[in-house]
């Protein structure tokens, strides 16, 4: 697919940029070269058939339901965490 000089002044116009004749024609060639990129990606996912799961389940992971915890239970697990701030309990840092 390839785009026209007139699409890449729409697209400028549409930034506020300025762009020179030897900019327009860079960009033309990029952005075309992007969505060709872009084709060959949705012909591939057309071809690709779907994962089905070997329990014949469509999905593997579990709905977030919120359940109701007794009030002295949460409690104990909020007075659990070491340190607090402000209203939030602080936990390790999993990444550095």
């Amino acid at each position: 697919m390839s785009i026209t000089i007139e699409q890449i002044d729409h697209l400028a116009h549409l930034a506020r940029l300025e762009l020179t004749s030897v900019e327009k024609k860079k960009y033309q060639k990029d952005i075309s070269a992007i969505l060709e990129y872009v084709k060959k990606i949705q012909e591939i996912h057309e071809k690709t058939p779907k994962i089905i799961m070997p329990t014949g389940a469509d999905s593997v992971v579990r709905a977030d339901i919120v359940a109701n915890c007794p009030d002295d239970e949460r409690e104990a697990i909020i007075n659990a965490f070491p340190e607090k701030e402000r209203n939030l309990n602080k936990v390790k840092a999993v990444f550095e």
